[in-house]
This record gives structure tokens, sequence and C-alpha cells, in this order.
């Protein structure tokens, strides 16, 4: 018995869990269901129209030969006998089938909709929390230490002997253990160049550019910000990105990272390094939105 039990329990637990998916599949089904027992019905239909119409010529033709309204009356019972199972068998089943499915679509629906607001309370909440840790983080050990916890990787510094004959620094992450709105503006990128200063005047001014774009626009996708640098664009770029405002009135502003205090960065603004790390968020640290269509849907922004 305890088996028994158990089994139900889990059973019971995982229609819980599944609640909404399957009064969706379960909704469309009886729609679908619905629709072609009444396509099936269809002569079934035209049946008891026929039957309906004889009933009323018949009760016509009683009134005017003078029938009386016992005999009349009679008919007319005879008509609802006949008529109503004929209609409750051919358009009835059919239409509670179709009822009950769209109330089991439409309760998945709320169902669903509830949970994505839920859902989004509690990620605006845990990411609150995490970018008052990264400001604490900031405040006490500065910016190279919140990079280096960030992405899991320290900077490293590598040596490099230049065709001229002189020594450089150079300062990299390694790009697995980057977010993944992080990426490399380097000779692939079509606006890049072998000056250092020319990259980082084009970087700084995109990124005026992008914020106009963004002011106009109300939102920026991720690739919105490759393709304006010139870098190749991202599967999932087509739908993270920058929202302009808040719910809370709030502006938003973009930044690609240039003034992180960490030495890649550094060597990119001192010349040094013709490289750069682009690492996308807002400019008071948050991270870019995951979801920008779900966001923009649910009217939060």
């Amino acid at each position: 018995m305890s088996k028994i039990t158990r089994f139900g329990n889990k059973l019971l637990f995982g229609v819980k869990k599944n609640k909404n998916t399957i009064e969706l599949v379960v909704g469309i089904g009886a729609v679908i269901a619905g629709s072609a027992l009444l396509v099936k019905n269809a002569s079934k239909i035209v049946d008891a129209n026929d039957e309906l119409h004889f009933y009323s010529e018949n009760i016509k033709c009683m009134k005017e030969e003078g029938y009386s309204k016992q005999e009349i009356s009679s008919e007319f019972k005879g008509a609802l006998k006949k008529c109503v199972p004929m209609y409750a068998v051919s358009i009835g089943i059919p239409a509670v089938l179709e009822a009950g499915g769209l109330s089991l679509i439409l309760v998945s629906h709320a169902n669903m909709a509830k949970q994505i607001t839920t859902l989004s309370t509690s990620l605006a909440t845990i990411s609150m929390s995490f970018n008052e840790y990264r400001k604490r983080i900031r405040s006490e050990y500065g910016d190279q230490v919140d990079q280096e916890m960030l992405t899991g990787e320290k900077m490293k510094k590598m040596i490099i002997k230049n065709e001229d004959g002189t020594i450089s620094e150079k300062y990299e992450l390694g790009k697995e253990n980057l977010n993944p709105h992080s990426f490399l503006f380097d000779e692939g990128s079509t606006n890049w160049q072998k000056n250092a200063g020319a990259n980082y005047d084009f970087l700084y001014g995109a990124e005026i550019l992008l914020q106009r774009k963004l002011a106009a626009k109300g939102y920026l996708t991720e690739n919105d910000v490759r393709e304006t640098l010139g870098c190749e664009l991202s599967p999932t770029g087509m739908n993270s990105g920058f929202l302009y405002d808040e719910s809370d009135g709030t502006i938003n502003c973009i930044s690609l990272g240039l003034n992180r205090q960490d030495p890649q960065a550094e060597a990119f603004r001192n010349g040094t390094e013709r490289n750069f790390w682009v690492q996308l968020q807002y400019a008071d640290g948050r991270p870019i939105v995951e979801d920008l269509a779900e966001s923009i849907s649910l009217g939060f922004h």
C-alpha cells in the first residue's frame, strides 16, 4: 500500500509541476476535437435543421387550419422532443469541448503570466542584491578584483617582443571565463585599426552614439551594439540588450567597459594595447537584460 501511495504522490507532484502545460495541451486538444466533431456532424446538423423546419411548417399550417391550442401545443412538444436531442448530439457536444478547451487555455495562460510575474520579481530582487554586492567589492577592493571575481579568471600579464625589438606588456582575460556578453574588439572587427589610440577614440565615440540610439529607440539589442562596432553577431544577441528607462523613470546608460580599472583596460587606454575586451553592461554595473522581448511585452519598461 505504501508503494502505491508513494507512486500516487509522485504522480500528483508531476501533475502539479506540469499543470500549466497539461492544461494547455488538453485545452488545445479539446478545441481541435470539438472542431473536428462539428465538421463530422455536419450532416446531422442538416438533418436537425430539416426536422425543425418540418415541425415549424406543420405548426404553421395547424394554426391556419384552426387546430386547437392543445393540439398545437402537443405538436410543439413533439418538435422539442425530436429536435433538442438531435442538436444536443450534433452541436452541443462539440460546443462543450470547444468551450472547455478555451477555458483551459485561458486558465493556463493566466497561471503562466502569474508565474512569470513572480519569477521576474524574484530575479529583480536577486539582480539588485548582486549589484549591491559588486558595488561593495569595488568599493573595498577595486575594479580589478571585481572583474576577477566576476569572470573567475585573473588578469594574465604577457610580455610581447615587438618587430622593432622593443618589449611591451599585454593583459588578457581567458575568453572562456568571460560573461556571455563580452567579446573581443580586435582585427576581426571591420572598424579595428593598427593604431591603439584610434581604436580607443572609435570605441569612445561609439559608446556616445549607442547611447543616442538607445534614447531614440528605447532599446538596443546586443547585436545592435556588435554591428555598430563591426564585430561578429551573436545568436543570443538578438534578444539580449539594453533598455533606455526603468519603470520608475530611471534613465539607463550603456557601458562598453572602457573605464574599467583592470590592467587590460588600462593598457588599452594608455595606448600600449590595440585590442579590447568589450564587456556590455549598464554604466552603474548592472548586467544587461537577457530577454528584451519578455521585458518589453510584460510592460515593465
